[in-house]
């Protein structure tokens, strides 16, 4: 029995192996036929339809490449870095709607910048220091700001000193070159020792007492006891150069005002004659309308007139010298306007050509010396002794008028003319373009002939 058993299993066995291997090798011939065979027949495998709507946002296309990507058909950048990091693309910042909640800033308490705000709110709106120490003033800081301390009334005057200061040296700072450096009051009486103490503190103040070699001022009566209370307050800090007889130079341009005014003076009636017919035509646009009318049938040039200031001189030039042009449309005026009963006369005529004539050189050198996008000083001398030559030669005429007229403004000259030379000559030399050369020009116009070599020996 066992033997037939034992026959048995092993004939199914050998069965089963046999069945096996050739299962295998059926398996492996299909296969092999199949990739060899089959595989070159086949078509491209069919597409899956895209069914996401993402998809209708993108588009397939083959880079320079042949390599299939994938491009969105909304963006405008470009396709490739051009050589560009990341590190190295400028974001723009979205916009921000001004309307629109800006969001929380996180920041720190600091209590020493409150109290210098606080003491920037006392002093603009002028509170008092006590007001620091009120109840509902430390209860509404502390409803905004928890961390509110408080402050006395002592330590905000103390943040109101060094605040103080702190915004004094920014405005120092700003105004180091500016020309004016401060305006004083000075209560009266205004004598020349108060006006004197006023500029000490003020050069004090800016550090420069130290810096002062010259002071200019005009012809008020308690100048001359300021500039010698200055001088000795000066010598107390540093030797004065020349002893101290280039301190105080006259202003020239102030010296060139009083001069010409003297000349207008001489007028001063038809002045305010020809001033208020300018005024009158001005006044209405109908009457300016019939001046202009009457301007162009006399083929007069297309100037304007123009109003002055009474207290400048220089523009009630500007206004007479306008004002001549016109001054055959005047009369004309006249017959044409009934209420127009100011017309200046053909002699007011005739004596304001002439004072504008001996005018119009101060009003020259005037501008020439008071320019401020160039050196000037160098240019006194100069313009003195222009003006010194004109009033020589307008003594000489025989126009009685004119001879008295410019005989008051050669005194006044001569007044002033010899405090400032020194100065003005010591400029005038430092020209690279004049040197002694400029002396020997205009001294010869400004001193008589035997005394010219002695004031080019004082110079």
């Amino acid at each position: 029995m066992q033997s037939e058993e034992e026959t048995l299993e092993q004939t199914t066995s050998a069965t089963n192996e046999e069945m096996t291997n050739r299962v295998d090798t059926d398996t492996i011939d299909t296969e092999e036929n199949v990739t060899n065979k089959d595989y070159e027949n086949l078509g491209p495998k069919p597409k899956r339809k895209k069914k996401l709507a993402v998809w209708s946002d993108f588009i397939e296309m083959k880079n320079a490449d042949g390599v299939m990507k994938i491009s969105c058909i909304h963006s405008k950048a470009d396709k490739t870095k051009d050589g560009l990091l990341q590190t190295q693309l400028g974001f723009v910042s979205s916009s921000v709607d001004p309307t629109a909640c800006p969001s929380l800033y996180v920041g720190t308490f600091d209590m020493e910048k409150m109290k210098e705000l606080v003491a920037h709110w006392i002093m603009m709106h002028e509170h008092p220091f006590s007001i620091v120490e009120e109840d509902r003033f430390n209860l509404m800081q502390r409803r905004g700001m928890p961390e509110w301390r408080g402050m006395t009334r002592n330590t905000a005057k103390t943040y109101y000193i060094n605040v103080y200061e702190s915004e004094k040296k920014k405005l120092k700072s700003l105004l180091k070159n500016k020309r004016v450096l401060n305006f004083v009051h000075i209560p009266p009486p205004r004598r020349g020792l108060q006006i004197a103490n006023a500029i000490w503190r003020c050069l004090e103040d800016w550090g420069i007492e130290s810096k002062i070699h010259t002071i200019s001022v005009d012809n008020a009566s308690a100048n001359d006891s300021t500039i010698e209370n200055l001088k000795i307050y000066v010598r107390n800090k540093r030797r004065l150069l020349c002893e101290g007889r280039l301190f105080h130079v006259r202003c020239c341009v102030h010296i060139l005002n009083l001069i010409a005014q003297d000349g207008l003076y001489e007028i001063k009636q038809i002045v305010d004659v020809i001033r208020d017919s300018v005024e009158y035509v001005r006044r209405s646009d109908a009457r300016l309308k019939i001046f202009s009318e009457i301007v162009k049938q006399l083929n007069l040039p297309e100037k304007k007139l123009v109003d002055d200031c009474r207290t400048r001189w220089n523009s009630t030039y500007e206004m007479l010298a306008a004002a001549i042009k016109f001054k055959d449309a005047f009369p004309r005026f006249a017959n044409r306007e009934l209420y127009y009963d100011i017309c200046p006369s053909a002699e007011d005529w005739t004596k304001a050509e002439k004072v504008c004539s001996v005018l119009e050189l101060f009003w020259t050198a005037m501008h020439i010396v008071s320019g401020s996008d160039y050196p000037t000083s160098n240019l006194f001398l100069n313009e003195v002794s222009r003006v010194k030559v004109l009033l020589d030669k307008k003594a000489q005429e025989n126009d009685i008028f004119i001879r008295d007229m410019v005989a008051k403004m050669k005194s006044k000259f001569d007044k002033y003319r010899g405090d400032s030379n020194l100065l003005m000559s010591i400029a005038a030399i430092l020209d690279p373009m004049c040197k002694l050369r400029a002396l020997e020009f205009c001294f010869p116009r400004l001193y008589s002939s035997e005394n010219v070599e002695r004031q080019i020996a004082i110079v």
